[in-house]
């Protein structure tokens, strides 16, 4: 009887996942994405029992540290947009006078 219910199960969960990813932005998914392997680690060893080797905990550790960097709020400028005005405010702006002759 458990094998019936897979593929609506297998199914219900594919039809979740592309409504998720169709209603938070892009990087968002991603993020969540990435993390799908370490949860699914976890839950093969609380759920089914499997036994993960001290390189498979060392790799979650190594996930969940990585994206919690690369989701850590910054003050919202990037060092590009940074430089960027820098040298557009170190540019002399034009001659307004010359400008209005043309």
């Amino acid at each position: 009887m458990a094998h019936a219910a897979q593929p609506v199960d297998t199914i219900g969960a594919g039809h979740l996942f592309g409504w998720g990813l169709a209603h938070v932005p892009a990087s968002t998914a991603t993020t969540l994405s990435l993390l799908e392997p370490a949860v699914a680690a976890v839950l093969a060893v609380l759920v089914v029992g499997e036994r993960l080797p001290p390189a498979g905990w060392t790799g979650i550790a190594l996930v969940i540290a990585c994206l919690a960097v690369l989701t850590t709020p910054t003050d919202g400028i990037d060092r590009r947009s940074r430089r960027a005005s820098a040298r557009r405010d170190a540019t002399p702006a034009p001659d307004r006078a010359r400008m209005a002759e043309r």
